[in-house]
C-alpha cells in the first residue's frame, strides 16, 4: 500500500475516533511484535503504570485496546495465576471477545472499501481476540519466564465483555432469515448473540445488505467492563491395577436413598490418598468393568484410571507414583494397587479399545448335592467357545436391560476339594455372568453349569483371578529396584474355609429347567 494511501487511510479512521492499534488492523499489520511495541510506548517510565490514559472509546474494539484497559486486564490475569497456586512451564490462552467486535470490524472494512483502493480481504485482518493475544501473550512470557504453547496443559481464560447497541440488535434481527433468541434483560446478559451467531450471520449477509442496514460511524460505546480470568490445568490421567481382597467392598461408593450400604469402595480407599498427594479438585473413578461386592479381584488385579482435574501441578515422577501406591497399600488390607502411574490422554483409547475384546478369568467354588466323586465332569471340562444365552440375571434386573446376551465360555476346568465342593476355573469373554452361568438363574442362562452336568449345583463364592488386559504398562523404574505390587497372603489366596454342605432343597422346575431354592 502507497505511503499516501495509508497516511489517507490512517487519518480517516483517527478521525472516526479509532484507537491506534485498530488503526494498525486496518491497515493489515500481523506481526505481534508491532502490536507489543506500541504498548511499550504507553508505558512511559515517569509516568506510573497503573493510570488509565482518558480518551475517547473506540468503537471498533470498544476499547478492548487501549493500552490501559489491557494492562489492567493484565494484572487480572496476573492475580487469577497467583490465587491458582498451580506450577507450570508454559502456558496457552483462551481469550473471548464480545461478538459485537465482529459486527463492527465489518462495518469498518467496508467503509474503507467503499471510500480507498483497499485491497485487503477482511479474513486477512488481525481481530480485536488476535491484539490482546498478542500483547498478553507477551507480558505473561516476561511475568512468568515461561512460554506459549498449544498444547500446554495450563490454561488462561479471560473473557471480555461488550454490549450491542439496540440499532444493532434490531439489524440483525431485520437481516436474519430465523431472529436470533433474545436474553431477557432481568439475566443481565451482556451478550444477547453468540459469536458463532454472529459469524455465521455475517457469513449469510451481503455486503449490499449490511451497509443498508449498519450505519457508519457505529454508536458510540461506553468504556468496557472489566474483564474476567480464571486459569488452571487442564486434566491429567493417573492408571494402575487394583486387587480386592475383602468380600465385603463395594466398587464405587454404595448409596441408596441417601444412605450408605457400605463404609468404603475400593474408589474412596484409591482416591482419598490421591487426593492428600495431588492437590486437584475432583476425580473421576473408572475400571475396566468391575466385580460384584461379594466378589474378589485377584492376580494382578483390574486395571483403573483416575481422570484428575483442576490439579496444581501435571509432573509427577516414577518415584513419585511409586510413593502414593505405597501409601494405599500400606493404608488398608481390602485392596492394593500396582503399576500405579501417570498416563497421557493417548493411553487412555487402549483401556476403551482393550474392553471389548478381553477375557477374564474366574475361580467358582461351588457345592453339589451329590458325593463329587459320582460326577461326571468330563462334559464341563470339555467345554470349547460354548455360548451361553443370559438372560438379565434377576439380581439385577431392577438396574439393567431386560435383554438376551450371548456371552462365550471359552474353557474349563474342575479341581475337587471334598465330598461336596469343587473349584470351577473359566475362561469367559468379557461380561459373562458367572454366578448364573453355575446355577442358572432359574433357567435364564443357558446352557449353565447345572444343565451340563444334570446335577444340583450352586455356588458359594467367586474370584476374578485375571483380566487379560496389559494395561497400564509396567511402570518405569526411576531407582535400580523396581517396586513389585504385593503379593497376596496365603489366605487371600485361597477361599474362606469352606463349611459343610447346606442341605439342598429339591429342585423348582421352570420352562422346563431346575433351580435350586
Amino acid at each position: 500500500m502507497y505511503a499516501e494511501l495509508r497516511e489517507n487511510i490512517k487519518n480517516f479512521l483517527l478521525n472516526h475516533d479509532l484507537c491506534s492499534m485498530c488503526v494498525l488492523r486496518y491497515l493489515g499489520e500481523k506481526q505481534q511484535e508491532v502490536y507489543c511495541k506500541l504498548f511499550e510506548e504507553w508505558q512511559h517510565p515517569h509516568e506510573p503504570q497503573r493510570k488509565r490514559v482518558q480518551r475517547t472509546t473506540c468503537p471498533s474494539c470498544l476499547g478492548i485496546l487501549d493500552p490501559g484497559f489491557i494492562f489492567e486486564t493484565f494484572e487480572t490475569v496476573a492475580d487469577a495465576v497467583a490465587l491458582s497456586s498451580c506450577t507450570f512451564d508454559d502456558f496457552l490462552l483462551s481469550i473471548s471477545v464480545p461478538a459485537v467486535t465482529l459486527i463492527r470490524q465489518r462495518l469498518v472494512y467496508l467503509q474503507l472499501k467503499s471510500k480507498f483502493e483497499y485491497n485487503f480481504s477482511e479474513d486477512s485482518l488481525a481481530t480485536v481476540k488476535d491484539c490482546v493475544k498478542y500483547v498478553i501473550g507477551s507480558l505473561f512470557e516476561d511475568e512468568f519466564k515461561v512460554q506459549f504453547c498449544p498444547a500446554a496443559s495450563f490454561q488462561v481464560n479471560i473473557v471480555l465483555k461488550g454490549e450491542f447497541r439496540e440499532a444493532e440488535h434490531q439489524a440483525i434481527v431485520k437481516l436474519s432469515a430465523k431472529p436470533k433468541k433474545k436474553y431477557k434483560r432481568n439475566q443481565k446478559e451482556e451478550q444477547e448473540f453468540s459469536t458463532k451467531a454472529i459469524t455465521a450471520f455475517l457469513q449469510e449477509t451481503s455486503d449490499e445488505d449490511f451497509i443498508r442496514e449498519f450505519k457508519f460511524p457505529p454508536e458510540s460505546t461506553s468504556s468496557p467492563d472489566a474483564a474476567t480470568a480464571t486459569c488452571g490445568h487442564n486434566q491429567i490421567y493417573f492408571a494402575g491395577r487394583y486387587c480386592k481382597f475383602s468380600r465385603e467392598l463395594s466398587q464405587t461408593p454404595w448409596i441408596i436413598d441417601g444412605a450408605r450400604r457400605m463404609k468404603d469402595s475400593v474408589e474412596e480407599l484409591i482416591t482419598n490418598v490421591v487426593k492428600r498427594f495431588v492437590r486437584c479438585g475432583r476425580i473421576t473413578f473408572s475400571s475396566s468393568g468391575r466385580e460384584d461386592v461379594d466378589v474378589r479381584m485377584l492376580g494382578e488385579g483390574r486395571p483403573f484410571l483416575l481422570e484428575v482435574w483442576s490439579p496444581k501441578r501435571i509432573e509427577w515422577s516414577a518415584e513419585e507414583c511409586a510413593e502414593i501406591e505405597e501409601e494405599i497399600n500400606s493404608s488398608t488390607s481390602d485392596i492394593s494397587v500396582n503399576r500405579f502411574q501417570l498416563i497421557n490422554r493417548e493411553q487412555i483409547k487402549d483401556l476403551k479399545t482393550g474392553e471389548e475384546n478381553k477375557r477374564k478369568f474366574y475361580c467358582a467354588y461351588c457345592v453339589t448335592a451329590k458325593d463329587t466323586s459320582t460326577v461326571d465332569f468330563s462334559k464341563l471340562t470339555s467345554i470349547d467357545n460354548v455360548v451361553l444365552k443370559q438372560n438379565t440375571p434377576m439380581r439385577v434386573l431392577h438396574r439393567r436391560t431386560a435383554m438376551v446376551r450371548e456371552r462365550t465360555i471359552h474353557s474349563a476346568s474342575v479341581e475337587i476339594q471334598d465330598a461336596n465342593h469343587f473349584k470351577l476355573t473359566v475362561c469367559t469373554q468379557a461380561g459373562t455372568y458367572v454366578k448364573e452361568f453355575v446355577h442358572g438363574d432359574m433357567g435364564r442362562t443357558l446352557p449353565n453349569v447345572r444343565t451340563i452336568l444334570a446335577e444340583q449345583v450352586d455356588i458359594e463364592a467367586l474370584d476374578v483371578t485375571h483380566v487379560d488386559l496389559d494395561w497400564p504398562p509396567d511402570r518405569v523404574a526411576a531407582t535400580s529396584q523396581q517396586q513389585k505390587p504385593p503379593e497376596p497372603t496365603q489366605q487371600q489366596n485361597r477361599p474362606e474355609q469352606i463349611q459343610a454342605p447346606r442341605q439342598l432343597q429339591q429342585p423348582v422346575v421352570m420352562n422346563g429347567h431346575s433351580a435350586l431354592v
